[in-house]
Parts: C-alpha cells; sequence; structure tokens
C-alpha cells in the first residue's frame, strides 16, 4: 500500500506496521461541532455500488483494512434500513484487539438502523443481533412498531424521530446527548442522499476498486442528480494494488 497524496510515501505492508500509519490518515477531524460525520463508500470505476447485489463483492483486502480502522474509530455506524437489510447486518463485531486502543468508547460501535418504514426488518438477520441496536422512524410509523420489536433477540431502542420521515437533526442531537460523537454513514444511495440533503457530512471516505460492474442504482455512486452541491478538500490518497482510498473533507455545500 503506498500513500500518493499529500506525500507520496510507501505504507510497511505488515499488519501491525501499517495500522499506525492508517490510523494517523484516517483519524477523525476536528470539527467545530464536536461531532464528525464520516460517509463510508466503496464504488466500481464506472460508480457502481454493487456486484452481485452487495457492496461486499466489491471490496478488496486494502478496503476492507481501512474500513476495520474507520469502524474502531467510530462510536456509532449509522445505516439505511435497506442496506441493513441486503447487506445482511447483525451484531456489529467487537473491534480487534490490535485496534482496540482506537475506542473511544466501548468495545464496538452502536448500531443504528434508519429506515422510513421498518416492517421489513422482521425477516431480516437484524433481528438475530446479540446486541441492542437503535431503530429510527418516524412518528408516522409508531403503531407498527410495537409488535415488531418482539421479534428481535434483543429488543431495541426505538427512537421516533419526526412526523413524517426520520429526522437526522434529530438524531445528531440525540447522538450527541448520548455521547456518540465520531459517526460513520455506512450506506445506501438512498439514505447518504438524506444526509447530504441535511448538510450533516463533515467527511466522506471513498474506496475506487478496479473493477466495472452492472448498477441498478441511477448516477455515480446511486446518488443520482438531485444530490446538493458541495464543494470538497481532499486529505488523502492510498493505492494499493490498483485500488485507490481516498479522503475528502466537505467544507461547502
Amino acid at each position: 500500500m503506498n500513500l500518493i497524496f499529500p506525500e507520496a510515501s510507501p505504507i510497511i505492508g505488515s499488519d501491525e506496521a501499517s495500522i499506525g500509519s492508517l490510523e494517523k490518515i484516517y483519524a477523525p477531524i476536528t470539527c467545530i461541532d464536536g461531532d464528525h460525520w464520516r460517509a463510508n463508500m466503496v464504488s466500481s470505476l464506472n460508480g457502481s455500488i454493487e456486484k452481485n447485489g452487495r457492496s461486499a463483492g466489491l471490496s478488496t483486502h486494502a478496503d476492507r483494512k481501512v474500513f476495520s480502522i474507520i469502524r474502531a474509530f467510530s462510536d456509532a455506524v449509522v445505516i439505511g434500513a435497506n442496506t441493513a437489510i441486503i447487506e445482511e447486518y447483525t451484531s456489529l463485531p467487537q473491534t480487534p484487539d490490535a485496534l482496540m486502543h482506537l475506542r473511544r468508547i466501548n468495545t464496538s460501535p452502536q448500531l443504528v438502523v434508519v429506515g422510513r418504514d421498518l416492517n421489513k426488518i422482521r425477516d431480516s438477520k437484524l433481528i438475530e443481533s446479540k446486541d441492542q441496536i437503535t431503530l429510527v422512524t418516524s412518528n408516522s410509523q409508531k403503531s407498527q412498531c410495537a409488535g415488531l420489536l418482539r421479534t428481535f433477540l434483543v429488543e431495541p431502542q426505538l427512537l421516533l424521530l419526526g412526523e413524517k420521515e426520520p429526522d437526522l437533526n434529530l438524531l445528531r442531537k440525540w447522538l450527541r446527548q448520548n455521547n456518540l460523537i465520531r459517526i460513520t454513514l455506512e450506506g445506501g444511495p438512498s439514505f447518504l442522499k438524506l444526509a447530504f440533503s441535511h448538510k450533516l457530512i463533515d467527511e466522506i471516505a471513498l474506496t475506487i476498486v478496479p473493477k466495472l460492474e452492472i448498477s441498478s442504482h441511477g448516477g455515480f455512486l446511486g446518488l443520482g442528480e438531485q444530490i446538493p452541491g458541495s464543494e470538497l478538500e481532499l486529505l488523502s490518497i492510498l493505492e494499493d494494488h490498483g485500488t485507490l482510498l481516498m479522503r475528502y473533507r466537505v467544507i461547502a455545500s
């Protein structure tokens, strides 16, 4: 793995030696508001965010290594319900011992699942989670959620935020109140588009793998054409066997 920007240098290949370099590169940005929201995405060269229906099919060794670093830094992982179902999310694994020093609180991030309609979760891996996850939806879904909660192995925490759809600004407030300030967004495109529209994202970690894939989502990264314009600052570029791993800071929108 090689650092291309801001200054060219090789990163030593052994896991123990590379962790120190990668944690410096991917340390959360200090933000004026006190929290840090990072969108983590992987894409083919033509902008597809999936292979055989899942983003996991695109991931490379370098992407997985950086993914584990970003997860280790995270107080909470926030994800859209559809993506959590497709990618078969359940309990988040405990942070590996080699990365435990990156944790600010707890031994693993809090999983937060956001959706307009959570009923589809009933047949997903999420209900098998051995840890308490947090479900976020709107007040309009209150009557539909009572039975859903009882289907979980461990009853989740339910947040009703917003009237007709989940209010991400209220979610941000709740996360802050619960000392969850290092936030990683793991998709999907509809949820990321909503987060961009609320101007919540401080940083984008984007991996582009050397593949061309058919996409069922419209637009580059599945974000379509209606995403709000933003000005970005390039922070770093890593390269590993054709995989490019980039970090951008969102500086204006």
